[in-house]
């Protein structure tokens, strides 16, 4: 996928986003609903600029950031071996975002739902992807991280110690993909629960 692609399209839905949420920004409470627990109910609050505005700004400027990062690396030839991926990672976090920020605004006009049951899914795609591109290009990103001139020696000198870094890296995320997969259905704690009896590490309250 194209550079450019990513970056238009990325600007556009967050364009299109910000601007449905001022469009409906009359419907919304003064307060509007920012966080979610582990049970999938509401336990933040923020203004409407921070409902509104916040994510849409993030996706916009992290993707000009992560798109402008590379152009002013000096190993940029070895970033461009994994450039689609890298792209394409780019890619999901904006949808990802956007897709929550959606759930956000819905939430706020009023319709009643629990969060987890929707994000938990997008999450673990997200999270598988994290996990297979680790796993497959762990060699391309160990070049692409070697000092210019030093590829050689870091490729077999510390190519042991990083690929095993960066597998057992792509294993916890499809474990944690697993996880999320698996249980985004159950309701209120249940869910950490078997997040717990799966082997993984529990991030939410049991009680």
């Amino acid at each position: 996928m194209k550079t450019k692609t990513v970056l238009i399209f990325n600007l556009i839905l967050s364009a299109a986003l910000l601007t449905a949420g001022l469009l409906l920004a009359p419907q919304f409470p003064e307060q509007m609903a920012t966080h979610w627990g582990a049970n999938g109910e509401v336990n933040d609050y923020g203004s409407q600029f921070i409902g509104i505005w916040l994510l849409p700004l993030m996706v916009a400027g992290l993707t000009l950031l992560l798109i402008g990062l590379p152009m002013i690396d000096p190993k940029r030839a070895n970033i461009e071996k994994f450039r689609p991926f890298y792209n394409i990672f780019i890619l999901l976090f904006g949808i990802y975002m956007m897709y929550i920020h959606t759930l956000t605004l819905a939430w706020n006009l009023g319709y009643s739902f629990n969060f987890n049951t929707y994000i938990l899914p997008a999450f673990g795609i997200f999270t598988i992807f994290l996990g297979r591109w680790s796993a497959v290009h762990a060699r391309t990103i160990l070049l692409a991280s070697a000092p210019p001139g030093h590829c050689r020696m870091n490729v077999f000198g510390m190519k042991p110690i990083v690929a095993a870094a960066l597998h057992s890296q792509s294993a916890v995320s499809l474990r944690s993909a697993d996880c999320c997969c698996s249980g985004f259905l159950a309701a209120d704690n249940t869910f950490a629960r078997r997040f717990s009896l799966r082997g993984c590490p529990v991030i939410f309250p049991l009680s």
